[in-house]
């Protein structure tokens, strides 16, 4: 199961990545149970779960399998016509007729 930012992810931000926090849950995985606090996207289910019920993937699909420890965390975001690339705490922000800009989120920024 996953949430989704629906059309509610509204903010004066450039890109409000904050309202993009969304939870997921897997359910009936033989893996011990954990909550895992990597930066992910939705794009990083179906190889997940993919890899949860022994199927080997090889496809050109971007998501991640999230079973892998080794992988770091990332994210993509879109917010208008804003986008985002979030990997670990470092953003980037694409808008259009702009240069790019780069920042650290802070995760704990009370808001």
């Amino acid at each position: 199961m996953v949430a989704d930012h629906d059309a509610r992810a509204f903010g004066s931000d450039l890109m409000p990545i904050k309202n993009f926090h969304i939870p997921g849950v897997i359910l009936n995985s033989s893996k011990q149970q954990f909550s895992d606090e990597r930066v992910v996207s939705q794009i990083d289910l179906a190889p997940t779960l993919l890899s949860l019920m022994g199927v080997k993937n090889h496809s050109p699909m971007l998501g991640h399998d999230l079973t892998k420890p080794q992988i770091s965390g990332r994210a993509m975001m879109q917010y208008a016509e804003n986008f985002a690339y979030m990997e670990d705490d470092e953003v980037t922000i694409l808008q259009p007729q702009k240069d790019p800009m780069n920042f650290s989120y802070d995760f704990d920024e009370k808001n």
